[in-house]
């Protein structure tokens, strides 16, 4: 999920285990439906539950090298100003970044550094 507020900037979160900063969400549990996933990962990361429509932005695919699986990565965008109440236990820290300052970051999925041309 990328959020973005009114400059622009966009939400990253340093995650410890994989020491890379990324953005919230996760994975769709069987048989769940992506946007019910959506919902329930902004819930268990960012203790949110209500937030303006997600706009779809990016769909990307990626090979896990460590599971020897094919991952959909499906990214979605909410303008919205500081939708941190909480961070769970699965990050540390966050901050809001210009699309540049994001290019700039070496700890961050690969991924990222194409979903920056889709941002609104």
């Amino acid at each position: 999920m990328v959020f973005t507020d009114e400059a622009g900037k966009i939400l990253i979160m340093w995650a410890p285990d994989g020491k890379i900063w990324d953005l919230p969400g996760g994975h769709v549990d069987i048989p769940e439906q992506h946007l019910a996933a959506l919902k329930r990962e902004l819930k268990e990361e960012l203790d949110l539950d209500e937030f303006p429509e997600p706009k779809p932005i990016y769909v990307y695919t990626n090979f896990k090298e460590v599971t020897g699986r094919y991952a959909i990565i499906a990214c979605y965008q909410i303008k919205m100003n500081d939708p941190i109440k909480k961070l769970s236990n699965e990050h540390s820290e966050f901050k809001w970044v210009s699309k540049e300052d994001l290019l700039k970051i070496s700890e961050t999925e690969m991924y990222l550094k194409e979903l920056v041309n889709h941002i609104e």
